[in-house]
């Protein structure tokens, strides 16, 4: 992320969904926002676990993509990124923390 990275947008998804969601990134990153797609950087370790981390707690919007293939996975990183926004959501005052209509947290 650039130096907007607070204002940012955060896509979270099951690696299977990375086409799709490339598609939801091109579209946003086409209107001027910021987006955050981690496809080039799939990672482990704990660099890149607190990169997320620290994504999740600057981004302005986190955006969960939910799919058959998330339901489908028992476990996953998409699920602790959703735990670490939803976490965020209760630190917020009332007026920011509620859901958008997008489906996302504005956070």
């Amino acid at each position: 992320m650039s130096a907007a990275e607070n204002k940012a947008v955060f896509l979270s998804y099951a690696s299977q969904d990375a086409e799709a969601v490339l598609k939801i990134c091109d579209a946003l990153r086409a209107v001027g926002l910021e987006v955050w797609f981690d496809q080039n950087e799939l990672v482990g370790g704990d660099a890149w676990g607190a990169k997320i981390r620290r994504q999740i707690k600057e981004c302005a919007l986190f955006v969960p993509v939910i799919s058959a293939n998330t339901n489908a996975r028992a476990e996953g990183y998409f699920r602790l990124e959703w735990k670490l926004a939803v976490d965020r959501s209760h630190l917020l005052a009332d007026a920011r923390s509620h859901r958008s209509r997008l489906g996302g947290f504005p956070l």
